[in-house]
């Protein structure tokens, strides 16, 4: 296993960044643990990645680890003292180098944002609306979402800020929602590298509800077998008048009388 350990100093107009990267390797997987401490809000993260997927991180408020799944919580073990006190000597690094820096501001990088659906969209199905904020920096953003202009508080979700190769950031934002022909959607991102909030704008194509489409379907469906039934039985029609047998002609003009009646 081979370890590498890699720390970027930003010092911002509005804020200090210093991020402490480690990472193990081995042949067939990578572990990163990341740490940022800036003087803005969030002060600081611990993160834990394997193969790039997050596998915990330390809240800083309540002083515990958070599984990404709750399962590994079962597989694996960590004490949330050893990143608190990563976060705290890097914080303590991070004010050291200030006042060694002449204060040069960083550059700061505005978000990408993108916003899609977990799953295909069906009407009154359950889904699950993503908002992806990538590539920037620092990690400080403000995201709102909001239904038909109105500001949406329940059913979100979101990551904690997760690091990319060049130093930047990226987050997932998540929204629980019923797809339905009257509802539009916005993912409003705020941050210092956008001149004024962004929106970005989502809406569902057409929706037809499950129950129409399904008697769409009986309908379509009971059309294709009579008309499969009509022509697999005129050939048997013609061939018994045909027949020298007065009671089968008798019988087949009788059925022709049924399916096509006279003055029809």
């Amino acid at each position: 296993m081979t370890s590498s350990l890699v720390s970027i100093l930003g010092i911002l107009s509005l804020a200090a960044l210093l991020i402490k990267w480690r990472v193990w390797a081995t042949n067939d997987h990578v572990i990163n643990s990341v740490t940022f401490v800036q003087t803005h809000k969030p002060s600081g993260q611990f993160l834990h990645e394997f193969d790039g997927d997050e596998q915990l991180h330390v809240d800083l408020d309540r002083k515990e680890i958070v599984w990404r799944l709750p399962e590994f919580g079962h597989i694996f073990s960590f004490s949330a003292q050893i990143g608190l006190g990563n976060i705290a000597v890097d914080m303590a690094n991070l004010n050291h180098l200030i006042r060694q820096t002449n204060h040069t501001p960083a550059t700061v990088v505005a978000p990408e944002v993108t916003i899609f659906p977990k799953e295909p969209v069906e009407a009154e199905e359950p889904n699950l609306l993503i908002c992806h904020i990538d590539k920037f920096s620092p990690p400080v953003i403000n995201v709102t979402w909001l239904r038909n202009g109105q500001s949406v508080t329940t059913g979100i979700d979101e990551t904690v800020f997760l690091p990319r190769d060049d130093y930047s950031f990226h987050k997932f934002h998540y929204l629980t929602f019923f797809p339905s022909n009257d509802d539009v959607y916005d993912c409003v991102v705020e941050h210092w590298g956008l001149e004024k909030p962004l929106f970005k704008h989502w809406e569902p194509e057409m929706l037809t509800p499950p129950s129409e489409i399904m008697e769409t379907i009986v309908c379509v469906l009971g059309l294709v077998m009579g008309l499969v039934g009509i022509i697999g039985g005129i050939p048997l029609i013609i061939r018994g008048l045909r027949s020298g047998d007065p009671d089968h002609r008798s019988c087949t003009s009788h059925l022709l009388q049924e399916i096509f009646p006279r003055g029809s």
